[in-house]
């Protein structure tokens, strides 16, 4: 079994330093596990982020917490500071 490493970050610094305000309501969605269509995990999360109406810099912090195991495997191996938006994750 291979050690995941979720430090550091993809994110460039400025996304990690946005703040999530303390009302912000986390979507309720399915986490992706890997498999199947990648697109419409991100077109499901987008239309529950437009909702929201929060920044492009929550998005990609909120949508890393709708990743598990595969996916979230895939995630740990993106080079620091790559992701500048939403996107580009996308």
């Amino acid at each position: 079994m291979s050690k995941v490493n979720v430090d550091p970050q993809p994110f460039t610094r400025k996304i990690m330093e946005e703040q999530v305000l303390s009302h912000f309501m986390v979507p309720k969605m399915t986490s992706y596990l890997g498999l199947g269509d990648p697109e419409t995990h991100f077109k499901a999360f987008g239309a529950q982020m437009l909702i929201s109406g929060d920044s492009d810099a929550i998005q990609c912090k909120m949508f890393e917490g709708t990743l598990t195991r595969n996916a979230l495997q895939w995630f740990s191996r993106i080079p620091k500071g790559t992701i500048d938006s939403f996107k580009t994750f996308s």
